[in-house]
């Protein structure tokens, strides 16, 4: 297995049935791969789905290899290249948001993030730029 779980590139080839629009687009890969069909998936839960595997850290090639084969569910379109590699940390800065707006009851805006990697910077610009408290 090639690593790199946070990629992107250029859409060079496609499958049959899939729309011929999407040839040359610059696209982020949305790394988790999950059946769809079992109750984890059902609940919003993909992330333990038992069929679950994730491009280039479990089981599948990930961005250092030269070509990779990616389900067309799992780009996500970017305009601009220096964020081919930041969608995943952006990811877990909206889940972090969307998890606060519904699960709990604090009346606080002051959000502390630990950190100031990938992760942490993306968790923090989501909060500031997004949350509406």
């Amino acid at each position: 297995m090639i690593p790199c779980q946070e990629y992107g590139g250029i859409v060079e080839e496609i499958g049959k049935e899939v729309d011929k629009s999407i040839m040359g687009a610059q696209v982020a890969v949305l790394p988790l791969v999950f059946c769809g069909e079992c109750e984890y998936c059902q609940n919003g839960k993909q992330n333990l789905c038992p069929k679950a595997a994730y491009h280039g850290l479990l089981g599948m090639d990930g961005g250092f290899t030269k070509y990779s084969v990616v389900n067309k569910k799992n780009i996500f379109y970017v305009n601009k290249q220096e964020l081919l590699t930041f969608i995943e940390p952006l990811l877990v800065g909206l889940h972090s948001a969307n998890k606060y707006r519904y699960f709990s009851q604090i009346d606080s805006k002051k959000i502390l993030v630990l950190g100031a990697g990938a992760i942490g910077v993306s968790v923090a610009a989501v909060w500031r730029d997004f949350y509406e408290g």
